[in-house]
């Protein structure tokens, strides 16, 4: 479970720098399917200590938040963190006591995008997303995205 909302809120937040922006809230949330006997879901909403776009501020706060709320043996079948609060790169700003992103974090953000830009998604991953997944997104029903990506109806 860590490690499927560890990927999922990476990708999050590598979405979020692309579209130049910050988040301030995450929801967390895990479940196991409602079809068991024993159903069982929780989330929550974590807050940033301050405006971030920094992978590894958001991995930290999506696994203490999965791992507050997780219970042994229940067969999860779903875990993941979605941004709630984004705002602006530009309105990001931190208060008197917690001054905010630094320039080093937001430098190595940018390096990490670029490596991953050039080498492919994946080539610089956190560890917490773990090098041997045993884990797998179900994707039988995806849809081919006709309506959203025109290049696949075209034929493109």
């Amino acid at each position: 479970m860590l490690q499927a909302a560890t990927l999922y809120a990476s990708r999050a937040a590598e979405k979020l720098r692309a579209q130049k922006s910050l988040v301030k809230s995450i929801h967390v949330f895990l479940h196991t399917s409602p079809h068991e006997p024993n159903y069982y879901s929780r989330s929550t909403v974590v807050r940033t200590p301050y405006p971030t776009d920094d992978t590894r501020i958001i991995v930290r706060l999506v696994r203490k938040a999965v791992a507050g709320r997780y219970r042994s043996g229940c067969r999860f079948m779903n875990a993941g963190a979605g941004l709630v609060e984004i705002i602006p790169h530009a309105l990001g700003q931190g208060d008197l006591f917690t001054p905010g992103q630094s320039a080093r974090a937001r430098e190595t953000m940018q390096a990490i995008d670029s490596i991953n830009r050039k080498f492919g998604r994946g080539t610089l991953f956190l560890g917490a997303e773990g090098i041997q997944k045993k884990w797998k997104m179900r994707q039988a029903f995806t849809s081919p995205a006709y309506t959203t990506r025109w290049g696949i109806s075209l034929g493109w």
